[in-house]
């Protein structure tokens, strides 16, 4: 992730969709409760996924929560 300048990377399904992610952010708190082994132990279930054209201010609520 530090070499290609990533801070997060999409968790896909057999079928492309998206089921997960890895963060800098869950990676660390991973680290801080326990030893983690698999690529599940670090990977956030639900991501907040956005369209490229849905309009920001509209996730403003959910972002917030995301971050609290």
């Amino acid at each position: 992730m530090t070499r290609q300048s990533f801070s997060q990377l999409p968790i896909l399904d057999k079928h492309g969709r998206l089921c997960g992610a890895v963060t800098w952010d869950s990676i660390g708190e991973a680290l801080l409760h326990r030893t983690p082994t698999t690529l599940a132990d670090v990977t956030v279930r639900s991501p907040l996924s956005l369209d490229g054209q849905d309009e920001l201010l509209g996730f403003i609520g959910q972002l917030l929560r995301l971050n609290s």
